[in-house]
């Protein structure tokens, strides 16, 4: 196993600051270490560089990015049984841990040093108080906070933690996916919760032609680091298709950034001038499938309380 980790080619390595890992390293702090590209991925859509010659870009590409790792994948989870002297391999391929103390002490970490727009592309059906209380703390220091609302429609459609806790909290948004045809994609999950809705991706038949329907960011190139390959590179990077509601969040992240940039400042506003800019999709108003609607970028930040 290669175990020699690099930054992604398409961040510049002054723009990342403050790292924090409270998985493996929650003594010590660091480093921050991504061995699923999930978080790499979710990070390019909100600030990959641009104007570089070199794969696509961020939404807002000039913001620092302070990663901060609370999950656990099928990497993690193998080394982790390897220093446990247990044998075999995880059975499926797709396992992630995200505790609830580790979300907290994450979004209060970013909330105190300073993050303006914290992103929560994760969740799970299980309450917790601490995750609702970290993120009205986030909210009270001044940070917008984007949060995924759930990929399980087809799987009995449950409500979805912590994303089902933003609609109590201004300044906190759920966010569901679409696909390129401006309909629901198939897996984003739905409820009263669901405040926003942006890019997700929508294809069931991947490297069919359809990936189009994906959302391409840099990240971890699958072909040396997914569960298939024996000996594992985290070093090797690619441009990749994900979709999912984890994917969507980041849009928001990066549009109240963007509006944050403007002088707007306070999360409550930041959120409303995202509800107020949306363009209206499904029932007319807000509904459970797209909450206030699509997000409108242009109209966010030329909009509503920023434009001069």
């Amino acid at each position: 196993m290669n175990l020699s980790f690099v930054v992604s080619p398409d961040f510049s390595t002054s723009r990342i600051v403050q790292p924090r890992d409270f998985i493996f390293n929650s003594s010590s702090g660091g480093p921050v270490l991504d061995m699923d590209g999930h978080g790499t991925h979710v990070a390019g859509t909100i600030a990959e560089d641009t104007n570089n010659n070199l794969r696509v870009a961020g939404i807002a590409y000039n913001v620092r990015i302070m990663p901060v790792k609370v999950c656990v994948g099928y990497w993690e989870l193998m080394i982790a049984n390897a220093e446990q002297n247990r044998p075999g391999f995880i059975v499926d391929p797709s396992a992630s841990i995200c505790t609830s103390s580790a979300v907290s002490q994450g979004v209060r970490y970013a909330a105190d040093n300073g993050a303006k727009v914290i992103n929560l592309s994760l969740g799970g059906t299980s309450a917790s108080t601490s995750e609702r209380d970290a993120i009205a703390y986030a909210v009270s220091r001044g940070a917008f906070v984007s949060i995924s609302a759930g990929n399980d429609y087809e799987d009995g459609n449950p409500v979805t933690y912590p994303a089902s806790y933003a609609a109590t909290i201004d300044g906190a948004m759920a966010v569901g996916a679409v696909g390129k045809s401006l309909a629901r994609s198939y897996y984003s999950t739905t409820g009263s919760f669901v405040e926003i809705a942006a890019p997700g991706g929508d294809t069931r038949s991947p490297g069919s032609g359809d990936d189009l329907g994906r959302i391409w960011q840099t990240t971890l190139s699958p072909s040396t680091s997914s569960p298939a390959v024996l000996l594992p590179n985290f070093g090797v990077f690619a441009t990749v298709g994900y979709q999912g509601t984890s994917m969507a969040a980041p849009h928001v992240a990066g549009l109240a950034a963007l509006i944050m940039s403007q002088g707007v400042t306070d999360p409550k506003a930041v959120e409303k001038i995202i509800r107020a800019t949306a363009r209206d999709l499904g029932a007319a108003g807000k509904d459970n499938e797209f909450g206030y609607g699509l997000i409108q970028a242009r109209a966010a930040i030329y909009g509503v309380g920023v434009r001069k």
